[in-house]
């Protein structure tokens, strides 16, 4: 008994702490590309010195936060592309954000460590893809009338619209309320009501 409670409280400390590494890592995954971007400043002055990462891709209009998550002061200062900036000294903890409204490749140092650098890609913002403009349908023109010829049986009136046929009442059939099949068919009746009654008066003899 003891030893299955043993081994349960080992696979649930596992489990805890495979957990914990998958978040950790999540945690502290730079990121690289997107707006927003996060470059961590790494390093206690001597070794390890380095952005993290150390290049990141943005678009026009987005900002870079550098933080320092080193135990030196580090700053960031552009060696070269489109735009000028320098960060000034930001110390463990601290952070530093710039917004980049110019497309372009930026190389950046750390003035303070030689050897540390990094790279800010800048893109041009997507074109907005055009609206299209819906499209009319060409407007539908009135039947006309005048030349138009009268169909045959039919009278044309004042608007032009055909006037349907007078009904030919010589075509029409009488119909013959004579029929003999209401009183053959009253006659087979009966004739089967007196077999049956035939039939039943012989049972009863």
């Amino acid at each position: 008994m003891e030893i299955r409670v043993a081994r349960a409280i080992v696979a649930r400390v596992r489990v805890i702490a495979a957990a914990s590494l998958v978040l950790g890592a999540l945690s502290v995954a730079p990121t690289v590309n997107g707006a927003d971007v996060t470059v961590a400043m790494q390093g206690n002055g001597t070794t390890g010195n380095a952005f993290v990462p150390a290049t990141a891709t943005i678009q026009v209009g987005e900002k870079v936060t550098w933080r320092n998550d080193g135990t030196a002061p580090h700053n960031s200062s552009r060696a070269s592309g489109p735009e000028t900036w320098d960060s000034g000294v930001v110390a463990a903890g601290g952070t530093f954000v710039r917004t980049f409204n110019t497309a372009g490749t930026f190389a950046y140092v750390c003035s303070f460590h030689p050897g540390m650098a990094g790279t800010i890609v800048v893109q041009a913002a997507p074109a907005a893809t055009p609206t299209p403009t819906p499209t009319q349908a060409p407007p539908t023109s009135a039947p006309t009338t005048g030349a138009t010829a009268t169909p045959t049986g039919t009278v044309a009136g004042a608007t032009g619209v055909p006037t349907p046929p007078a009904t030919d009442t010589s075509a029409v059939v009488p119909t013959d309320t004579t029929s003999p099949a209401l009183p053959i068919a009253l006659l087979a009746l009966a004739a089967l009501a007196g077999a049956a009654l035939a039939r039943l008066r012989l049972a009863r003899r």
